[in-house]
């Protein structure tokens, strides 16, 4: 079997089974995107760009689209930018990390999103131990 259809088989059988959702690509409008969504599937969406900390959704914009994923019972997880480091000790780059995150976090929760996907980052020139327990205190 080829190597792109063991993954795509793979993928298709942990959404079935675990529920795990695919990434979509976010529309100029959150409404217009989660509106678009076919029903039942789950679905991993980037709020904004996935390199960077640009994130704003106007509160009227959150609330309508709230509103189709609860009346369409929509599977949504909020995947977060992949420039998140939580490696990072607390305190530094004026918790730029820890801010992207809990902004990304009360975004999903007034979505009413199933959960938030976090690649946690490296711990590049620190000790793995103090990356990780960095990564404790941050979350």
């Amino acid at each position: 079997m080829h190597p792109l259809l063991i993954d795509a088989v793979s993928g298709a059988i942990l959404r079935e089974l675990f529920m795990i959702g695919t990434h979509v690509r976010k529309e100029k409008s959150l409404v217009t995107t989660v509106a678009g969504f076919p029903d039942r599937k789950p679905y991993q969406l980037f709020l904004g760009p996935p390199q960077s900390a640009k994130l704003h959704i106007a509160d009227d914009e959150l609330a309508q689209s709230a509103a189709i994923i609860a009346e369409r019972r929509i599977n949504l997880f909020v995947h977060t930018p992949y420039i998140i480091n939580l490696c990072q000790a607390a305190g530094t780059n004026d918790d730029y990390h820890t801010n992207l995150l809990i902004k990304n976090l009360q975004y999903a929760n007034t979505l009413g999103c199933k959960g938030v996907v976090v690649h946690v980052g490296k711990y590049t020139d620190k000790d793995k131990a103090v990356a990780i327990a960095s990564i404790i205190t941050l979350v």
